[in-house]
């Protein structure tokens, strides 16, 4: 089974025009270029994201979700929505804002009846 989660991504508005400044350099220029500018990709620079994990707690890949604009405010910085699907039987390193200053992160594992477990700290 597979498990959904939902992330506000406080601060959306900033991380998608370093995407699209991003994207402009990479394609006019190089991806070399873009990394060098950038120190990185910038959703590296996110404070949200959900990453799949070895269990020796190697980082494998981002996991791409949905983003919802619904409840957006007008520039996009509260209210943005991104819904993960979560495979079961495979770790993950979670990062959800609960506000400007805070951050919930964490690991977690996906069992067998899709149901999300933390790790203990």
């Amino acid at each position: 089974m597979k498990a959904n989660l939902k992330i506000e991504a406080i601060g959306h508005d900033e991380i998608r025009m370093l995407c699209e400044s991003f994207a402009s350099i990479e394609n006019t220029i190089s991806r070399r270029a873009a990394y060098d500018t950038f120190g990185g990709h910038p959703m590296s620079l996110a404070r949200w994201g959900v990453e799949e994990v070895t269990i020796n707690g190697e980082h494998v890949q981002w996991v791409y979700g949905r983003t919802d604009y619904v409840e957006a405010n007008s520039k996009g910085s509260r209210g943005v929505y991104i819904y993960y699907t979560l495979e079961a039987g495979r770790y993950y390193h979670v990062r959800s804002p609960q506000s400007w200053r805070t951050i919930d992160d964490y690991y977690c594992f996906v069992n067998e009846n899709g149901e999300i477990e933390r790790e203990q700290e």
